[in-house]
């Protein structure tokens, strides 16, 4: 028998809100093992976990939705590697125009900020890539 969680649960496992949770289901990137006919629930099995922290990193690294679905999708490690070095071009592109602007504000003249130390409780780990091969 397999053990389900309901949505809070899974919330919190994956640190993805309810809301984004479902968001992802009604895009169809991330879909319930199990929705209750009566009370509209949502079920997940703990084997999503993986694709949804897959889903949260590629969304925390700003990657349109249409992507983060490609990559998902992808059959095979060449077509998800380009999805993934397409986004990357895009960052590369959007860093370098900020790179041009920041100038014009003033602050790069004193210099780099420090790296902030990440709080352990705040950080997340890192999953494994959970789709097979790379």
């Amino acid at each position: 028998m397999t053990v389900l969680v309901p949505i809070g649960d899974f919330s919190r496992m994956t640190h993805l809100s309810v809301k984004a949770l479902r968001f992802y289901h009604d895009q169809g990137l991330l879909e319930p093992a199990r929705i209750d006919p009566s009370s509209g629930y949502r079920f997940y099995d703990p084997g999503q976990v993986p694709v949804a922290q897959v889903i949260r990193r590629f969304r925390d690294l700003d990657m349109p939705l249409d992507q983060v679905r490609a990559v998902l999708q992808a059959s095979d490690v060449e077509t998800r590697t380009k999805e993934i070095i397409a986004h990357l071009s895009s960052m590369e592109t959007k860093l370098a125009e900020l790179q041009i602007a920041c100038p014009a504000c003033g602050r790069c003249s004193r210099g780099p900020r420090p790296a902030r130390r990440s709080n352990s409780a705040r950080s997340r780990p890192h999953a494994p890539w959970p789709f097979g091969a790379r």
